[in-house]
């Protein structure tokens, strides 16, 4: 998963770039860069620790990180660090075909039934040669 990612979805470039304990991420509207760590499970014991503003801003750009197996592929998983509800972002590296090639894609998927949001590809020129296609082995809403 490691390294630079292009999409040209949803009418928008935009890149990801995964390093071994971080990923930087642009669309154009935002970027930010988020520090991916694995919560202690007693962090969410105490309410005090989601709700405590001076945690929230401490940690505003920290991501807590889970692996989900979901139809047989393993995803990370990374929602905010005191994020209580929703799902979060989902990441996970597939093989599709792509013009009679197969080719390695990041899928991005979000929501209750982990749809996805975007794909990426490992050069630009892939992102905008295939913006928006659709893949039959995908969860799309």
């Amino acid at each position: 998963m490691q390294g630079t990612w292009y999409s040209a979805d949803n009418d928008a470039d935009s890149t990801i770039t995964f390093e071994p304990h971080s990923y930087t991420y642009s669309d154009g509207d935002n970027s930010g860069t988020i520090q991916l760590y694995k919560q202690d499970s007693h962090f969410g014991e105490d309410e005090d620790n989601y709700t405590n503003e001076d945690v929230q801003n401490a940690t505003k750009n920290w991501g807590k990180v889970s692996y989900l197996n979901i139809d047989g592929e393993r995803w990370l998983n990374v929602r905010g660090w005191t994020q209580s509800a929703g799902d979060g972002d989902s990441y996970a590296v597939k093989t599709e075909t792509v013009n009679g090639k197969q080719v390695k894609v990041l899928v991005v998927g979000g929501g209750a039934g982990n749809w996805v949001e975007g794909i990426y590809y490992q050069s630009k020129d892939m992102a905008q040669q295939n913006a928006d296609k659709k893949f039959d082995d995908l969860n799309y809403q």
